[in-house]
């Protein structure tokens, strides 16, 4: 039987942001799909922070609003679709992605700022998510 041998000596663990820290961030992916739970869209992106080594990259979901929303759910959809577009300064709609979500591309390289939050958690240990989008000039 043969192991592969890489030299793992130098491997270091992956790093989050401090809890409450403004951070850059850079959209290294982006999908949209659909829910198996609820069958109601959503956008994926997939985050990193170029100013911190080894950081550990997370997901992000925006739910966009659905048919069968009600009126204050499908507010509360747009304003945090609107927030996005804002703080990482996206003007009009999205290309349409195909069947399986793919053809996101063109957020791929965009960078916005946010505050994050840094959490422990049980399945994943320490991680990050977004706490509040800082819109530029504000």
């Amino acid at each position: 039987m043969s192991f592969i041998d890489f030299n793992t000596d130098d491997a270091q663990e992956m790093q989050t942001a401090p809890d409450g820290k403004e951070q850059l961030l850079t959209i290294v992916t982006s999908k949209q799909g659909v829910s198996k739970n609820s069958g109601k869209p959503y956008i994926q992106l997939m985050l990193t922070c170029e100013e911190i080594s080894f950081f550990k990259d997370f997901s992000h979901f925006i739910n966009l609003p659905f048919e069968g929303d009600e009126e204050k759910t499908r507010n509360a959809k747009l304003l945090q679709l609107k927030r996005f577009k804002d703080c990482a300064g996206i003007s009009g709609g999205f290309e349409v992605p195909d069947e399986n979500g793919n053809g996101f591309d063109q957020l791929a390289g965009m960078k916005f700022w946010a505050v994050l939050r840094e959490e422990d958690k049980e399945e994943y240990g320490m991680q990050n998510s977004i706490k509040k989008l800082i819109s530029p000039g504000k």
